[in-house]
């Protein structure tokens, strides 16, 4: 979590990016509000839910599909950057 506290979007995804293409295996405890910039390039996502009153945990694990990913990716515009932005009929 401290790696990518201080990253944005684009620069928290490149660097797992890079991790993986070195063949990393990244374990990642971050909040909630990371989920979905790491839903597109994390394989499992386990979330641990602890009751008010501290006496219990649930745990529950999913597996984002490829398909699944790419289509997160695909309307990201943090993932994109600027040219996620411009349009194809823009004037340069």
């Amino acid at each position: 979590d401290e790696a990518f506290s201080k990253l944005d979007v684009r620069n928290s995804q490149a660097l797992v990016d890079l991790y993986q293409a070195w063949g990393l295996q990244l374990l990642i405890a971050a909040p909630e509000d990371k989920r979905t910039t790491l839903t597109e390039v994390m394989d499992t996502i386990v979330t641990v839910y602890k009751n008010p009153d501290l006496t219990s945990v649930r745990i529950e694990a999913e597996h984002p599909l490829e398909a699944a990913k790419r289509a997160l990716a695909a309307i990201n515009p943090e993932r994109q950057g600027i040219e996620g932005f411009r349009r194809p009929d823009a004037a340069a």
